[in-house]
């Protein structure tokens, strides 16, 4: 492992690699206060050992086509769902006590009683871009393919569409990447690098645009406050803070090597995380606007997602087909 500062990074807590090995493509942690009993196969008492293992599950997803649901304290797989064929997962997260929330690239969202191992309800993603969906109480955007750049935006309780909107002029090229600030503002990145906030409520046009890549947005991610970072197909992850008007950025960090998949900023607001192309995580401090602190090299290949649980545990899944993580700082 290689550092960017005098800090001395850990070890991983855990090393994961499935039964059934695939390129990683989604993570979520689960609490275990999400699951019924049933689903997890009889949650043991004293769930929380393991020193400082984050006590929970995780929900990854995989390019062939399963979700596979992790008991965290006994390091191993506890359920397998196919729920998408053999088409690759592009997000996967806890919906509800007994249910899950996937997108694949079969142009489907399924909602999938767990309990039932069968889906509930299924929504239309058009779209053939990678652009996960993003979800905010029952609101849910996803990409759509009626226009270029359109997003759909979705009652995911009442299984109805609520609306859908593009960019004027249709030169943004498809949406890639979709991220809820809050129940009424959305954040979109595009394929020509512009990033644009909307007020879901209204959207004859977006709040705020900004050019702030040369290359197409591959991720996003917010904090509590609204600051947002993006990360893109150049060399360049940027911050951003929005007051409601207007998007202005507040730091630039430039890489050693071009392409970002996936950002994490951590719940307490210190630490930011990137799962990078060249198969390295990059951490930065959010605090002080993108200082670089250590870099992570357990992995070989691309980093597809990077995401904290709420103790401030970082998930890692790779390309090379390991899922990894990290108690940091």
């Amino acid at each position: 492992m290689q550092t960017d500062s005098s800090r001395s990074v850990p070890d991983p807590l855990l090393v994961l690699r499935s039964s059934l090995p695939s390129p990683v493509t989604t993570l979520r942690f689960a609490g275990v206060d999400q699951w019924n009993p049933s689903v997890t196969q009889s949650i043991p008492d004293g769930f929380s050992e393991l020193g400082s293992t984050p006590a929970g599950f995780l929900l990854s997803g995989s390019t062939n086509g399963t979700v596979e649901l992790w008991n965290l304290s006994r390091r191993r797989v506890v359920n397998v769902w196919r729920l998408h064929g053999t088409s690759g997962i592009l997000h996967a997260q806890p919906h509800g006590d007994e249910s899950i929330i996937s997108q694949g690239r079969d142009n489907r969202v399924l909602i999938t009683n767990v309990n039932r191992g069968k889906h509930t309800t299924e929504i239309d993603s058009p779209s053939p871009s990678f652009c996960q969906l993003s979800i905010y109480s029952n609101k849910m955007a996803l990409p759509g393919d009626t226009a270029p750049g359109t997003v759909l935006l979705h009652d995911v309780i009442t299984n109805t569409r609520i609306s859908s909107f593009e960019p004027v002029g249709g030169t943004s090229g498809m949406a890639m990447a979709l991220r809820f600030i809050d129940e009424d503002t959305l954040c979109s990145g595009y394929e020509d690098g512009v990033v644009r906030l909307w007020d879901v409520r209204k959207l004859n046009e977006p709040i705020a645009s900004k050019q702030l890549h040369d290359e197409p947005i591959m991720c996003l991610d917010v904090d509590a406050d609204g600051n947002g970072v993006s990360g893109s197909a150049d060399q360049l992850i940027s911050r951003w803070c929005f007051d409601k008007v207007s998007l202005s950025v507040s730091a630039i960090c430039r890489l050693s090597n071009p392409g970002v998949s996936s950002l994490s900023v951590r719940p307490d607001g210190r630490l930011l995380a990137a799962g990078c192309w060249d198969a390295r995580v990059r951490l930065f401090s959010w605090r002080r606007k993108l200082t670089p602190l250590a870099v992570l090299s357990l992995h070989t290949d691309n980093i597809f997602s990077v995401t904290f649980d709420r103790n401030n545990v970082l998930a890692v899944g790779s390309q090379d087909c390991r899922i990894s993580l990290w108690k940091l700082y």
